[in-house]
């Protein structure tokens, strides 16, 4: 059900019916990085892509690599972790960018 109700990160009748309060999505101005493995199939970067775009997200960076698990961006070899990669990419972006 929460995929359903707060995945929309919208305040709509079903989530308003749960006693949710998803009405602060317009709130979030900070740039997103979302990163993606096989165990999520994808709904990951879906859901962030949803949220960016209903928000004031000014830029997202969406990285998948589906030959990792859910733990691997936290203990895989910094040489072969797609994530560490992207992310770096991400931070410097972030600093770059004059706010």
């Amino acid at each position: 059900m929460d995929l359903d109700i707060a995945d929309v990160y919208a305040d709509t009748d079903l989530a308003r019916s749960l006693d949710l309060r998803l009405h602060h999505a317009t709130d979030i101005d900070v740039p997103l990085y979302a990163f993606g493995t096989s165990y999520a199939k994808g709904t990951v970067l879906e859901a962030a892509r949803k949220l960016a775009a209903n928000s004031r997200v000014p830029y997202g960076i969406y990285e998948s690599d589906n030959g990792m698990n859910h733990l691997d961006p936290l203990f895989a070899a910094t040489a072969h972790n797609t994530a560490t990669h992207s992310l770096t990419e991400f931070l410097h972006k972030v600093l770059a960018t004059p706010r």
